[in-house]
């Protein structure tokens, strides 16, 4: 039963990276909604925290590949979607992969900046990376909390 919750899970993150060619909001906000409750149905029966650590990394990951892909689609009329450097245009996969991680990891050095409704995404992308990033930190300490504990006894 487990891996066919977690076979459901992935295909409506595929279905939602669909949904971009739709509309790129509407796609976020349902992958948004995929991903919170598919953590509460998927992983709230974990009885080990390094399992749960294992989980919130794997979604940092998910989420970075799937917001890399939104912004190096090329899926408006708009030929300028985005300022690099000197020139604008759309983005390479690298360069989306990059720019999802300094998004997501609330950098924003500035070497690239979104235009139109990618800076609705970047910024979804932001507060998802404060929730994830502060998750990440939650677990890890409580892992460290664990340890601590079971060295005392």
């Amino acid at each position: 039963m487990r891996g066919l919750k977690e076979i459901i899970f992935l295909t409506l993150i595929f279905i939602s990276f669909m949904l971009s060619y739709i509309n790129p909001l509407i796609a976020v906000i349902f992958y948004i909604l995929i991903l919170t409750s598919g953590i509460i149905i998927l992983y709230s029966d974990f009885r080990s925290h390094y399992l749960l650590l294992l989980s919130v990394i794997s979604v940092i990951i998910i989420t970075l590949i799937y917001f890399a892909l939104l912004f190096s689609l090329n899926i408006t009329s708009e030929e300028h979607l985005f300022n690099i450097g000197n020139r604008t245009g759309t983005l390479s996969f690298t360069e989306a992969l990059y720019f999802s991680t300094i998004t997501l990891t609330t950098l924003g050095y500035g070497d690239i900046t979104p235009h139109g409704y990618f800076r609705a995404l970047s910024a979804i992308e932001s507060i998802l990376g404060f929730i994830f990033l502060g998750l990440l930190v939650s677990v890890f300490t409580s892992i460290l909390i664990r340890r601590q504990n079971q060295k005392g006894r």
